[in-house]
């Protein structure tokens, strides 16, 4: 029972980095997201594919639980790994807070001074140059 609390406790706290993302992007745009990888990923394929790879990863790390739950004396293992989701999931929301400033980093808030700045990530895709016609033929070496 205390694995499925763990569980439940994870996917609310990654439901809550979930959260307050969408509420950060809204109000600051995505060069506001720190996780370069969530930030490629909003910039490429938009919100849809940050909340499925959310839900996978959810899964996964559930998945990876029960996988360790089934041996005998992993459970400390277990407990690590919700734990570091849990942690995670918390620790993003929390950040994503301070960035919109729902939440003010120190005592001394500017209350004209709502968000955190970061880099915009540029992605840019350059054609493969093609060396060969078909696989099936052989290259050449001159």
């Amino acid at each position: 029972m205390p694995v499925i609390a763990a569980v439940v406790t994870m996917s609310a706290a990654q439901l809550f980095d979930l959260a307050t993302f969408m509420a950060m992007v809204r109000r600051l745009g995505p060069e506001a997201e720190a996780n370069p990888l969530v930030a490629l990923l909003f910039a490429l394929y938009g919100f849809p594919l940050v909340a499925i790879a959310k839900v996978a990863m959810l899964a996964f790390v559930t998945a990876i639980g029960a996988v360790l739950l089934k041996g005998s004396g992993t459970g400390p293992v277990v407990a690590a790994v919700l734990a570091a989701g849990i942690a995670v999931g918390f620790a993003g929301g929390v950040s994503n807070m301070a960035a919109i400033g729902a939440l003010p980093l120190s005592r001394a808030h500017d209350a004209s001074e709502t968000s955190v700045r970061f880099c915009a990530i540029r992605v840019q895709f350059l054609p493969c140059p093609r060396t060969r016609s078909s696989f099936a033929e052989p290259a050449s070496t001159t």
